[in-house]
């Protein structure tokens, strides 16, 4: 990891953030409502770049709608 791009906010490991544009979650929001797939990975991000791949699953994860492991939660099937 580079140095300096991670601030400590209180907690070990705690980070900050990744931003995703809005329009780019909500997007993502309405392609998986169509056919919600059992595993979140970027073969389902096909439409973004791979830049916003990277940072729209790490947002995922970080706000608990995807598991470590890839798998979706219940509450991001309850969003989509």
């Amino acid at each position: 990891m580079i140095e300096g791009t991670r601030e400590k906010s209180g907690k070990e490991g705690v980070g900050v953030p990744p931003y995703v544009p809005f329009s780019t979650f909500r997007n993502f929001l309405d392609r998986i409502s169509v056919r919600f797939p059992s595993r979140i990975d970027h073969s389902v991000m096909t439409r973004t770049s791979k830049t916003l791949r990277f940072q729209l699953a790490a947002a995922l994860r970080y706000m608990g709608l995807v598991s470590s492991s890839g798998s979706a939660t219940e509450t991001l099937a309850r969003l989509a």
